[in-house]
């Protein structure tokens, strides 16, 4: 049977299974809890920092104020949301979980003692609630009414339900008491360490990992990435070549290392206004500067010393700040440093931000050319 009724009775054995008056199936957990924080329009609650990112990606895109605990949920496979009726149940499924007045989302995904795919559902006793979500998390229908267009009036709704291929093979996987033991030792990271979504939940500006920190991401579409691989890029070793070696460069890293930027635009009367995706909110006074290092390019631990800048503009350096911009994803070989923390394995439009007394470390010993994009400006309060 692969029709809506699959659903219904992949929804009626839930019930039975878990005790559950009420089963609300969707295509995954994390959307279930979506659905659930939506409705109840949630605005505030705790949860355990230790769980998957997927979890703290949607608080954020839900606007939720929420606190991030110390709680350990491994063992038992489930939590619930501080201040609220709702649980995260994602590790757990037995017979007969379900308790009066919860509202759990369960998941039936990967490593989940009853494994089908992208599928999930909300355990409930609440039957409004339980009409509102069944509508809600099928675009708005009643599924009850057919053909669709039948239908009058539509609540607020999203594409979530799931397949009826996985509703029949989870009904056959009950049946049958396929179910794969619960891991008790399951390990999640501590999402206090990370900046999510350029949020971030831990004091450290910087945590100590090998991996990017991004203090925030920018958009670069692929037509933006060609047109700065176009521009015509000249070796820095036409400038004044003394003054960048004693910036930490020498004649190896001069030839692997070329450069165009605002200025160089302006004295070449070059359409500069699609740059203006990369200008930072709230400063003044911007300059950008675009690199290209080739294989063997290489900078030691050096602090930048802007006299170009501070000439032009009158600023005091303190108030200086650059951003790098990361242009493309990391590739093997490509490496920068602020102070004793080192970065890699960043992705395309990552930035990092950094002031005029901050050393740091950049080169590409890799076999791939390395595009970075420097920008330096003041915030607009100086």
């Amino acid at each position: 049977m692969t029709s809506v009724q699959s659903l219904f009775n992949f929804e009626k054995v839930l019930s039975e299974y878990t005790g559950a008056p009420y089963v609300v199936a969707t295509d995954g957990c994390n959307h279930g809890m979506e659905l659930v924080l939506r409705l109840l329009e949630v605005k505030k609650l705790d949860c355990p920092s230790k769980t998957y990112l997927s979890v703290i990606q949607m608080l954020i895109d839900l606007k939720i104020d929420f606190n991030l605990t110390d709680e350990q949920w491994a063992e038992k496979g489930e939590h619930r949301f501080g201040g609220t009726n709702i649980w995260d149940s994602a590790r757990r499924f037995e017979k007969g979980m379900y308790e009066k007045g919860q509202i759990k989302c369960v998941s039936f995904g990967n490593s989940k003692p009853l494994h089908i795919g992208k599928i999930g559902a909300i355990l409930l006793d609440d039957i409004d609630l339980y009409k509102k979500l069944s509508m809600m998390r099928s675009d708005g229908r009643d599924l009850k009414i057919s053909p669709w267009g039948e239908q009058i009036e539509y609540v607020a709704g999203y594409h979530y339900c799931p397949t009826f291929e996985d509703c029949n093979k989870g009904i056959e996987k009950i049946n049958n008491n396929d179910f794969v033991p619960m891991r008790q030792n399951y390990w999640y990271p501590d999402c206090k360490n990370f900046i999510i979504a350029g949020k971030s939940f831990n004091d450290r500006e910087w945590p100590n990992r090998s991996h990017p920190c991004p203090k925030g991401n920018i958009n670069i579409l692929p037509e933006l990435i060609a047109k700065i691989k176009q521009l015509p890029f000249y070796n820095v070793e036409h400038l004044d070549e003394e003054k960048y070696k004693e910036g930490g460069y020498d004649a190896f890293t001069l030839n692997r290392h070329e450069q165009y930027g605002t200025g160089d635009a302006i004295r070449n009367g070059l359409d500069w206004g699609w740059t203006d995706i990369f200008l930072p909110d709230g400063w003044k006074d911007v300059g950008l500067q675009f690199d290209r290092a080739h294989t063997g390019f290489c900078i030691p631990p050096h602090k930048d010393h802007y006299e170009f800048y501070i000439k032009k503009f009158s600023h005091h350096k303190k108030d200086i700040r650059r951003r790098m911009v990361f242009l493309e994803d990391w590739k093997t070989g490509h490496y920068f440093q602020i102070n004793e923390e080192v970065f890699v394995k960043w992705r395309q439009g990552d930035w990092l931000e950094f002031g005029t007394d901050d050393i740091h470390i950049g080169g590409n010993i890799g076999p791939d050319t390395r595009y970075t994009l420097q920008i330096t400006g003041v915030k607009s309060e100086f």
